[in-house]
């Protein structure tokens, strides 16, 4: 079978057409982290600190991939938040929506209640308030947001975090 001057040239476009749109397709990433503020003296720590990717078409709809990347990392952090008393999973598993299926590279925290309170803990932030926020940053501000979670009341020896946390060290969950 002989294909025409015409065929063959539609043919080809077709060829370059599909490969230049896969060839253009663009991934873009945004940092996230929990961010721990202490209330009395502004003292900050990063907690957590990952990256969140985001595709789209093309280079020239680089920002939509960036606020791509962002909704995922609030999506993790916002799910994993909501699922802290009773994670689907159990309570030293984090959700689905924190693995590298959902565009998440790098997020390691089993149970979030206990990483937090250990965390303060080892801080030496005992009997202070501590507010929690949901931080993403990136190269543009299309990566942006700040959200606040909350304020923690700790008390003043931290003693509960033995007692709430007693089921062990928060593991580093595959995926």
């Amino acid at each position: 079978m002989e294909l025409s001057k015409g065929r063959l040239l539609l043919l080809a476009l077709v060829v370059i057409l599909f490969d230049t749109n896969t060839a253009l397709a663009e991934t873009r990433t945004c940092h996230a982290k929990w961010e721990l503020i202490r209330q009395d003296t502004g003292g900050r720590h990063d907690m957590e600190v990952f990256t969140a990717k985001g595709t789209c078409g093309n280079r020239a709809v680089a920002n939509r991939c960036r606020k791509r990347a962002r909704a995922a990392a609030n999506t993790c952090m916002r799910t994993h938040w909501a699922q802290r008393w009773t994670p689907a999973q159990g309570p030293w598993v984090r959700p689905g929506e924190c693995t590298s299926g959902h565009r998440i590279d790098g997020y390691h925290v089993g149970n979030i209640k206990c990483r937090i309170e250990r965390k303060i803990r080892d801080l030496g932030w005992c009997g202070t308030q501590v507010r929690l926020m949901q931080v993403t940053s990136g190269p543009t501000d299309h990566c942006d947001s700040r959200t606040n979670i909350g304020i923690y009341e700790t008390d003043p020896t931290c003693s509960t975090v033995e007692r709430t946390c007693a089921m062990g060290p928060d593991p580093v969950t595959p995926g």
